[in-house]
């Protein structure tokens, strides 16, 4: 009688081990799980920032260029100075500038997120 108190005594110390270690990988999900939503959250307020930033060059290409000489140059993006566009008004410059949206636009269909979501689909599934 007493081998099987000891044995179920054991039995019960085994089982309340592996819950606690249960509760302590819940725990660490759970915090990654929070973490990704707060990222996910983030890159979607960049992907709002980003579509509007496209839907406002967008209505910008399609209004009509104004054919006015400036006093002064253009104001340039910082990227499209990288890039060395001097004008964008010229049609060199305006070409440069379609090219410089355009890899921009490639740039943005080879984003993050998608990789985020996988590692985070991974994590959550051990």
């Amino acid at each position: 009688l007493k081998a099987e108190l000891a044995s179920k005594q054991a039995s019960v110390e085994a089982a309340t081990k592996e819950a606690a270690e249960l509760k302590q990988q819940l725990a660490s999900k759970e915090a990654l799980m929070e973490a990704a939503v707060k990222e996910v959250a983030e890159l979607r307020k960049q992907l709002a920032f980003k579509e509007a930033a496209v839907k406002e060059a967008a209505e910008a290409k399609k209004q009509p260029a104004s054919r006015e000489v400036r006093a002064e140059p253009a104001p340039k993006s910082a990227s499209a100075a990288a890039l060395g566009v001097q004008d964008p008004t010229s049609q060199d410059g305006a070409k440069e500038a379609d090219d410089l949206r355009a890899a921009e636009a490639e740039l943005e269909e080879d984003s993050e997120p998608p990789a985020l979501m996988r590692s985070l689909g991974k994590s959550l599934q051990t």
